[in-house]
């Protein structure tokens, strides 16, 4: 896709998406970096910056990315804000907002439960009883 348009703010997210999952976490970095500078408004990109820095420890650059989504955001469903607020440090928030994403339908729990922008409440004992408390209607796969 970056061979083809080269100037797609989504090739480079999903390349960077793809790049953190096999854990070449600078990589992915440059390539979230390049979907916001094409893309400024790309609240997704912000996100997955602000993990990427706080999971490499790299607090204050999280922080900063935080700060750039946070008017963004606004605009976001409740699943993306929940995402937002985990990244962010604020789980309380998160969780209230994932609650309400979870009863309007707008994500999975089973999907909740695996997606990387949660892995910094993923232990919460309030995240897990609510995973499971949704859990319980989904059909698997």
């Amino acid at each position: 896709a970056l061979k083809i348009e080269p100037q797609k703010a989504d090739a480079w997210y999903n390349k960077g998406f793809a790049l953190g999952n096999l854990e070449r976490y600078e990589e992915a970095l440059k390539s979230f970096d390049k979907a916001v500078e094409l893309d400024p408004d790309y609240v997704s990109a912000y996100i997955s910056l602000a993990r990427m820095y706080r999971k490499l420890g790299r607090n204050a650059e999280s922080t900063e990315a935080c700060k750039k989504a946070r008017d963004l955001i606004k605009k976001e469903s409740e699943y993306n804000r929940a995402c937002f607020e985990a990244v962010c440090g604020s789980a309380e928030r998160a969780i209230d907002l994932l609650r309400s994403a979870l009863e309007k339908k707008q994500q999975t729990a089973e999907w909740a439960r695996q997606d990387p922008d949660f892995e910094f409440i993923r232990d919460d004992p309030r995240f897990q009883a609510l995973l499971d408390e949704f859990s319980e209607g989904e059909e698997s796969s």
